[in-house]
């Protein structure tokens, strides 16, 4: 994964799959392979990564699923320009966003595409710099990095609200 925050998605990839022949069914690694795959534009099979974690991350029932995985997913399907299902997801996760933290929160919205609420929230965590954990800190880290270059992040209220996360 720290392939993927350099932009080296092809070495990402290499060990993306070694993962998943290891563990085919972590939810986590296919939705990293998903955004790797995003980023080299194969964004057809970006999508059918995203289906796959979507299974193992969120059941039948509206409360299922952990907001943080929620969050990955929703960001997941943006980048691989699948908006509907992005939508789809957003009103699950709205569903269980007062139970997320703050990084999850702000990823969830980027990947909804509301961008003004993704703005308030980063800057929310600018000021009260979160515990970060192995899961939510690579949330933290694409909202802070940018790896995928997601162009409203580029924007100059978003580089600034960037600098100081």
């Amino acid at each position: 994964m720290l392939y993927s925050r350099f932009g080296r998605y092809k070495e990402a990839l290499q060990m993306l799959e070694r993962a998943l022949q290891l563990q085919p069914k972590n939810n986590t690694v296919q939705v990293e392979m998903s955004d790797v795959l995003s980023a080299l534009g194969r964004k057809s099979e970006a999508l059918n990564w995203l289906r796959s974690a979507e299974l193992l991350t969120v059941g039948a029932d509206a409360q299922d699923g952990n907001p943080l995985g929620i969050s990955a997913l929703i960001f997941g399907y943006s980048l691989a320009g699948s908006t509907k299902d992005a939508e789809r997801l957003f009103a699950r996760f709205k569903t269980m966003e007062m139970q997320a933290d703050l990084v999850s929160r702000a990823r969830a919205h980027l990947g909804a595409g509301d961008y003004n609420i993704t703005l308030t929230l980063m800057q929310q965590l600018s000021q009260e710099k979160p515990t970060l954990n192995g899961a939510n800190a690579m949330a933290y880290q694409q909202l802070r990095d940018n790896p995928y270059k997601v162009e409203v992040l580029n924007r100059p209220e978003f580089v600034k609200a960037r600098s100081n996360l």
